[in-house]
């Protein structure tokens, strides 16, 4: 049997390289379109880890020094800051908790030394932080670098013992 021999034509390369083009041009649309998920995934993730490390954070602080009046809004040098008090044998010690310079800050100074903003070590970077006490509540306003905010309010739980706030 004679073999037929084909012979290949200008049209065959043609079809290969359009199929091969096709191929590349749908592969590399696949990878944008996941590139651009993932980067939104990505950015809501951080926003949200943001977001909740805040929230946990100043929780945890304010439950941590939950006893009778240790817990207080208040505005030091020019910031409204949140000030736990801790007493430690005859010292008082008090802890901010602020924004300044983009940031949320702590600081931890005897009760005489004098607060200054910008001595505070930088825990979260964000846009904004306040705190406002209305009674024996916290409110808190966080603003991430996003421009989201979020507010949660606390009430610590001695107010609640004392009778300070109802669940009725």
């Amino acid at each position: 049997m004679n073999a037929v021999k084909r012979d290949k034509s200008n049209i065959d390369i043609l079809f290969l390289l359009a199929l091969f083009g096709v191929f590349l041009i749908s592969a590399l649309f696949v990878i944008l379109f996941g590139a651009r998920i993932y980067k939104k995934t990505v950015a809501g993730a951080e926003e949200n880890f943001i977001k909740r490390t805040a929230v946990a954070y100043i929780s945890e602080k304010v439950q941590k020094n939950d006893s009778e009046n240790c817990v207080s809004a208040v505005t030091a040098d020019g910031v409204s800051a949140l000030r736990l008090a801790t007493r430690v044998q005859t010292d008082t010690y008090y802890t901010y908790l602020y924004f300044f310079d983009g940031c949320l800050r702590e600081i931890t100074l005897k009760a005489t030394t004098e607060f200054h903003k910008a001595d505070g070590t930088p825990v979260l970077a964000l846009n904004d932080f306040s705190v406002r006490q209305k009674g024996t509540l916290f409110s808190f306003c966080i603003t991430d670098r996003t421009g989201s905010s979020t507010e949660f309010c606390i009430a610590p739980r001695c107010a609640v013992e004392q009778g300070g706030a109802s669940h009725e």
